[in-house]
């Protein structure tokens, strides 16, 4: 499948361009559906009228709006995608969810518009970016080919595309392939870019009293052996378990997380193909239980998550942006080193701004802008920690630790750290730029708090030392590097250790998570 955007100098233009580049075939048959399924038409089609459909149905001839459908079957017009000067490939979801967005909102941010159009037979757009300036300009055109992941890395490798979409961070083989292909080095600063966070929710019909659940139970759940909610300890009532078809974005990340990346398909599922179709399902039966996107709940109830050791994540942007919560993964972009196109840097530094974040929203994912969390010490923290500790030492710094939250909030800034070390993550340095910004804009006499916890592979004291050494380090970096420009802002490090997991250790997933840094910020609302 392939996305192409047409890029031009005036709106006038852009339709007269739009209405010449397709090949209009013979009168054929064709279907027009909306992809989330809420519209479907057949009929002949007739012509394509400034970025319209104009087909002749059983009750007369109708007109649709390009870029609401898609176009299949023999009469569809055709589109030559063969001189493009950018080429964009990856990530199903990211191509169609994401970067038309984006390029959308990078249109509006140097001052043009977008128009959209489905291309025929696939689920591809053809978008005209448009300025005032001028009439007749050479056009520039954008080829964006969903995929998955590990295929952007191969078109990269055989430059066949000059940026990759991908849901994981490039593997070190395929990093080394690219970089004797001539491609350059992937993780480096100009050539990685981290863009958003994709999260999906565990949901059910909003009047199931079961308001969490394990994730072995979720597990079972789906496949099979857990059938009715009365054995979650809710009421006698069949689960419908909704799934969804092979190779779409939520079935992935829901499976990476769950099963290890391994492609379920046992009986008794209900596989759907839309999010949309999804949360009707569940909506429309007490029972039943299925996963979506954040920003696709409609209604929907969404769980909060147990781990194997009972940490309890609840399900929304602030843990997402955490990565405390587990059905959550990092998005990237990845470019060549001899990437040559002033519109495609223009529109890398565009994904990573805060300008580009209403898109990222839109789209269903989550930007990294800082959130805040007032922390109570009865929430689930506090009631995990009260219940974790039995030694009198260990339960004294658990007490230390719940006064001091009491007086502040919590920011979604977290930094992360390799094991048995203080060196940071690939996500680190953005971020610590990204906090710096953040508290430029905070009063002077700001309090903030650096807290620093660790996994508990080894001693409880040594751990402390360790998460108190982690903080100093992000606490050294905003008092010398940033110093000119946080006035008045007040930083101090602590350490607590193992006390407050964020998730199982027992796996090595969970214990990259509790290898942190939070950022607590003086709360204005005291008690």
């Amino acid at each position: 499948m392939t996305n192409i955007f047409k890029l031009s100098k005036s709106v006038a233009s852009a339709i007269a361009i739009a209405s010449a580049l397709p090949t209009i075939a013979a009168a054929g048959q064709v279907e027009l559906s909306a992809p989330d399924g809420s519209l479907r038409l057949s009929g002949e089609f007739l012509d394509l009228v400034d970025g319209h459909f104009l087909i002749k149905t059983p009750i007369g001839e109708m007109r649709v709006s390009t870029d609401r459908v898609t176009c299949n079957g023999e009469g569809c017009p055709t589109i030559d995608t063969s001189d493009v000067s950018l080429r964009i490939a990856g990530s199903g979801v990211m191509a169609t969810e994401l970067m038309p967005l984006l390029i959308a909102g990078y249109a509006v941010h140097v001052g043009n518009e977008i128009s959209t159009q489905l291309l025929p037979n696939s689920q591809n757009k053809l978008l005209n970016l448009v300025t005032a300036e001028g009439f007749g300009d050479d056009l520039d055109s954008v080829l964006v080919i969903p995929s998955n992941s590990g295929e952007a890395f191969d078109a990269l490798e055989a430059a066949e595309a000059e940026i990759g979409m991908s849901t994981r961070r490039i593997e070190s083989q395929e990093a080394r392939g690219l970089a004797a292909s001539g491609a350059g080095n992937m993780t480096s600063v100009g050539q990685e870019h981290l863009l958003a966070l994709e999260s999906i929710a565990i949901v059910t019909h909003p009047d199931n009293p079961v308001s969490a659940i394990e994730l072995n139970q979720l597990r079972d759940v789906y496949l099979g052996k857990i059938t009715n909610w009365s054995q979650l300890n809710g009421p006698d009532v069949p689960i419908q378990v909704i799934g969804r078809d092979t190779g779409t974005a939520s079935r992935e990340l829901f499976e990476s997380v769950l099963f290890d990346g391994t492609d379920i398909t046992p009986s008794g599922i209900t596989a759907v193909g839309t999010d949309i179709e999804a949360a009707t399902q569940v909506l429309e039966n007490p029972g039943a239980i299925s996963f979506l996107p954040f920003g696709v709940q409609r209604g929907t109830k969404a769980m909060n998550i147990i781990d194997a050791c009972g940490v309890v994540t609840e399900p929304n942007d602030f843990y997402a942006k955490t990565e405390e919560y587990p059905f959550v993964r990092r998005v990237y972009l990845y470019n060549r080193s001899d990437l040559d196109n002033d519109f495609a840097r223009g529109l890398l530094s565009f994904a990573k701004s805060e300008e580009a974040e209403d898109a990222i929203s839109v789209a269903g994912f989550t930007s990294f802008s800082i959130g805040r969390l007032p922390q109570h010490m009865a929430g689930l923290r506090g009631e995990t920690l009260r219940a974790s500790r039995t030694d009198a030492y260990e339960q004294g710094v658990v007490d230390e630790m719940l006064e001091t939250a009491g007086q502040f909030d919590r920011l979604s800034s977290t930094f992360h750290f390799r094991s048995g070390s203080s060196r940071l993550d690939d996500r680190g340095a953005a971020e610590l730029t990204r906090l710096v910004e953040f508290l430029k804009d905070q009063p002077s006499g700001t309090k903030i708090k650096l807290v620093g916890f660790s996994d508990d592979v080894g001693t409880f004291d040594s751990n402390r030392r360790l998460s108190l050494r982690r903080a100093n380090r992000i606490a050294a970096y905003l008092n010398t590097e940033a110093t000119d420009q946080l006035p008045g802002i007040e930083i101090s490090p602590v350490g607590y250790g193992e006390i407050a997991p964020a998730a199982c250790n027992l796996t090595h997933e969970g214990r990259i998570k509790n290898r942190r840094v939070e950022v607590w910020i003086e709360s204005t609302v005291q008690g």
